[in-house]
């Protein structure tokens, strides 16, 4: 059992957050390593999903983990059958 102590000084059992569907905000700053400070910042500008109730930030997993993979950053290599280098210059091996 993997646990992490977070700013509040309590212990978070990973597995517990892996079963979770909905985060609070510390909960999310550990599921996803983002600080709290910028979770916070997210919610304010609308950058990140997320709910309210009362006074208090939600976080739906399976919408944060779409929001992560969102704009992915593609590798520089690609395969060797879709690589079409510039000027159709042909490499063989």
């Amino acid at each position: 059992m993997t646990k992490h102590r977070n700013e509040n000084n309590s212990n978070i059992d990973m597995g517990y957050l892996n079963r979770k569907p909905i985060f609070n905000v510390d909960e999310l700053s550990l599921f996803t390593g983002i600080s709290k400070s910028t979770v916070y910042k997210y919610t304010s500008q609308k950058l990140i999903p997320h709910f309210i109730r009362g006074k208090f930030l939600f976080f739906d997993k399976k919408e944060i983990l779409e929001w992560l993979k969102e704009k992915p950053v593609s590798s520089i290599i690609q395969p060797e059958e879709s690589y079409n280098p510039p000027g159709g210059i042909s490499i063989v091996d």
